[in-house]
């Protein structure tokens, strides 16, 4: 487990390879009550990347390679718990 305090803008690996990697950021709060987060996927030369927009209250979110805890959501920040 480790915690992340990620600003706008800011991202981070979930899991690096030498060929493929999986990111996460955070891309804000569009509404009150919706924040976003950034999952990027990079293989080789390919890369793919998408928001996924959650209501404030949703504070567990399973992803491929990992499971988020979210802790804090603010306009400008985030704080999160990774579990792989």
């Amino acid at each position: 487990m480790q915690e992340h305090t990620l600003k706008i803008g800011e991202s981070f690996y979930l899991k690096k390879g030498i060929f493929v990697s999986h990111g996460i950021g955070y891309a804000g709060m569009p509404t009150d009550s919706t924040y976003s987060l950034l999952i990027t996927y990079h293989r080789g030369h390919n890369s793919m990347a998408y928001n996924l927009f959650f209501r404030l209250s949703q504070r567990e979110i399973a992803l491929p390679k990992g499971h988020l805890t979210i802790l804090r959501v603010t306009p400008q920040e985030i704080l999160l718990r990774t579990v792989r």
